[in-house]
């Protein structure tokens, strides 16, 4: 009869741990009411309207370079194009591993990405103004238009990052669903640059035949690409205007809205399966010194070895996972002996 007591008091435990889970179910928001708060769905748009701009370049450079002379392109033939393309790939080989991420943590997330656009809406309008795309020479043209068209996309890919990292931070206020917001977030980048060449190379197509340099003033080719710059430009003031300032890589603790752990709860670990790091620490200090985590390879790679390990710098988990793992075996032996 006693085990038999025993045994319902250990349901009435069972009963409440079942009644606590419903409870952290029913206290967790709904997918709708995460993807609506402020400002992740403006950070969605902004990443949509980057890749609509990004893959509509794709197509537009190159079908503007091999455009005649007359309907105010470049008259680049095919092997010539690909030279022009391949010296713009090396430009932005050189800048996104010397250049991108030393300006990405000087400058931060907000205003590496209004930099960025704003840069980019300015050299996509150098791309028909400047000097050499009238130059008689071939070479001079493919040179001038490769080293612009190098330096715009680096300054998109510059936006981009930003961008990428903050629906990244975003996304990580719910770490039970990191993974599926962020999907949500690749999608509508992804419809973006699926519309991005879908409508503006048509509409060079038009503007070429249309509005021919040598007839018409100004040219078809120049109202598609100061389309395109005005865009870019719309990006960098919705950007300026809209997103906070604290949303960057210095301050990562106070975008995630989550109160930053004391040095008692194991600091660096936000509770949780998906192990969220706060990552201000670190990122601050490689703000003050950069090759300071260089220094010690030990304790970076235990750093991101923390987040599946559910430790960082050798300290504990807390959260769920913590409160059901077993107690250490010097407490076992000891409640064995009482028993």
């Amino acid at each position: 009869g006693g085990d038999n007591g025993g045994g319902d008091n250990g349901g009435g435990d069972n009963g409440g741990g079942g009644s606590g889970g419903a409870a952290d179910g029913a206290a967790r928001p709904p997918l709708s009411a995460v993807l609506c708060s402020h400002p992740l769905p403006l950070v969605m748009v902004l990443r949509a309207a980057h890749g609509c701009a990004l893959f509509a370049a794709f197509d537009l450079v190159p079908l503007w370079g091999m455009a005649s002379r007359y309907a105010g392109g470049l008259a680049l033939t095919e092997e010539q194009l690909g030279t022009s393309l391949a010296a713009g790939a090396v430009v932005q080989v050189v800048f996104t591993s010397l250049a991108m991420g030393r300006l990405v943590r000087r400058l931060g997330l907000h205003a590496s990405l209004t930099a960025g656009c704003t840069a980019a809406a300015l050299l996509t309008l150098c791309l028909l103004a400047s000097p050499s795309a009238t130059a008689e020479r071939w070479w001079l043209r493919a040179l001038g238009a490769s080293l612009v068209y190098g330096l715009q996309t680096s300054a998109m890919l510059l936006a981009g990052t930003a961008l990428v990292s903050m629906s990244n931070l975003l996304c990580a206020r719910d770490p039970q669903r990191n993974g599926l917001l962020n999907g949500i977030v690749a999608l509508t980048e992804g419809v973006g640059k699926m519309l991005g060449p879908a409508l503006c190379a048509p509409a060079l197509a038009w503007g070429l035949s249309a509005r021919p340099a040598a007839e018409a003033s100004p040219s078809g080719a120049l109202l598609v690409f100061a389309a395109a710059a005005a865009f870019i430009g719309l990006i960098a003031a919705a950007a300026l205007a809209a997103l906070p300032r604290s949303l960057s890589n210095a301050a990562p603790s106070e975008v995630l809205s989550t109160p930053p752990p004391s040095e008692g709860e194991g600091g660096g670990v936000i509770r949780g399966e998906g192990a969220l790091l706060d990552a201000g620490p670190l990122l601050r200090a490689g703000q003050a010194q950069p090759r300071a985590l260089l220094a010690q390879p030990r304790a970076l790679l235990a750093f991101f070895r923390g987040r599946r390990r559910g430790r960082v710098a050798g300290r504990p988990r807390v959260g769920p996972e913590a409160e059901a793992s077993p107690p250490p075996r010097e407490v076992q032996a000891v409640e064995v002996q009482e028993a």
